[in-house]
């Protein structure tokens, strides 16, 4: 059986989507700065033009902080989407058999579930790789209904079950 339904959005769906990626603030101080800095300083050891070395630098900079300015707006937007509107759609699978397949490329494993009532899910994805003791015959999987992410919850044996196939 393959349930689907919407819930809004909770504190930690939001966490989840971080995933420990700190604030806009902190990336900025402590990731894009000092890569921006040793690019600098590289490109200016290499050239020994400072205006190449600023310009390579600023951009790289400015790439960094536009990047990561677009991904906290998002993670903003979603916070802010209210207790009432669905922002997650939940998919509650109990599957009866379950296939690995090999496929060619290196998009990561892939898994097709069947349930009673004929219905088949395959999933793709590296993301897949992240989960402990999966596949597994019964699951939870919960993904953004504005772009169709999966979001994987901190606590993965809730979302998971135990059992693996």
């Amino acid at each position: 059986m393959i349930r689907t339904y919407r819930r809004p959005a909770n504190a930690e769906d939001m966490k989840a989507m971080t995933q420990g990626k700190g604030s806009l603030v902190r990336n900025i101080l402590m990731v894009t700065l000092p890569i921006g800095a040793i690019l600098f300083v590289g490109m200016y050891w290499l050239s020994r033009s400072s205006l190449v070395a600023i310009v390579l630098a600023g951009l790289s900079l400015l790439g960094s902080i536009w990047s990561n300015t677009r991904f906290f707006k998002t993670v903003g937007e979603r916070g802010k989407s209210g207790s009432d509107q669905p922002t997650v759609e939940v998919m509650e699978v109990e599957a009866t058999r379950v296939l690995d397949i090999e496929h060619l490329g290196s998009h990561g494993p892939a898994y097709c579930f069947f349930t009673v009532d004929g219905q088949a899910l395959l999933l793709i994805g590296q993301w897949l790789m992240r989960i402990p003791r999966f596949p597994s015959l019964s699951f939870r999987l919960f993904r953004w209904v504005d772009d169709g992410r999966p979001t994987l919850p901190q606590d993965l044996e809730t979302a998971f079950g135990k059992g693996a196939a």
